[in-house]
């Protein structure tokens, strides 16, 4: 959770550092459209986690890029290092946790089916995955495209 304007500008330095872009600018909506995605995201994040004023009329702004660009992920999701690698259909539902250093590609699912489903750090999440229920995930997999998960899965 972001809970310091400090600790949001790190947070978007860090991402947008995994784009090889300095500073992530408003102009970047139509040359870089993910960044600029990913910044709104986090700003998003730390308006409602300090309940700023701007927090509902920012959200507005938030859903207005996410249904440009076809993404359905909720504030408070994703820990920091999230990269998106394609625009497209990515859904998440607000009850995930994703660690760390997620990289996401589009066409993925990631819902509740009796349960939320917990992914751990530097997590590859592949084209067309859908990830449903109770599930957890641990830390370091690459997990290829078209896989559906309803278990549990473990790590060693």
């Amino acid at each position: 959770m972001i809970n310091s304007k400090s600790q949001l500008k790190k947070i978007i330095k860090l991402e947008a550092s995994n784009r090889r872009i300095k500073n992530v600018r408003f102009y970047h909506l139509f040359t870089r459209p993910l960044a600029y995605y990913q910044k709104v995201l986090r700003t998003h994040e730390y308006l409602i986690n300090t309940n700023s004023l701007l927090s509902k009329p920012y959200h507005i702004y938030f859903k207005l890029i996410s249904v440009h660009l076809g993404f359905t992920i909720p504030a408070n999701v994703f820990d920091y290092g999230l990269n998106i690698i394609h625009w497209g259909n990515i859904v998440v539902s607000g009850g995930a946790k994703i660690g760390k250093n997620c990289r996401i590609h589009s066409g993925v699912n990631i819902g509740e089916k009796n349960g939320f489903p917990s992914i751990g750090c530097n997590v590859y999440i592949g084209p067309g995955k859908k990830y449903l229920g109770l599930l957890k995930l641990e830390t370091m997999l690459k997990l290829e495209q078209m896989q559906l998960l309803l278990k549990v899965f473990k790590t060693t």
